[in-house]
């Protein structure tokens, strides 16, 4: 937001999209963008996970506990399945 008026660019709804425009701005290094870029990416990955392991969306990969430790496996009676092992491997 500190930059939006000055580059046209940022002012989009896509995450991704304003990341590119960052990068290209000389705003943070090419590393850091890239760094970023597969930190969400990642992040969507494990959202997307906990909607089909929960059924319902989540906004984080904390357990049913709701501790700050995320959970090792996911919630019981769902541990089957691609979801589950991306759970697994991703917020476990």
């Amino acid at each position: 937001m500190r930059y939006a008026s000055e580059i046209d660019a940022l002012h989009n709804t896509s995450t991704l999209e304003s990341l590119d425009a960052i990068a290209e701005a000389d705003l943070i290094s090419a590393e850091d963008a890239e760094l970023l870029r597969h930190a969400w990416l990642a992040a969507t990955r494990a959202r997307n996970a906990l909607v089909l392991v929960r059924g319902k969306p989540a906004t984080s990969c904390l357990g049913p506990d709701a501790s700050s430790t995320p959970s090792r496996s996911p919630p019981a009676g769902k541990r089957t399945g691609t979801a589950a092992r991306f759970w697994t491997t991703t917020c476990g």
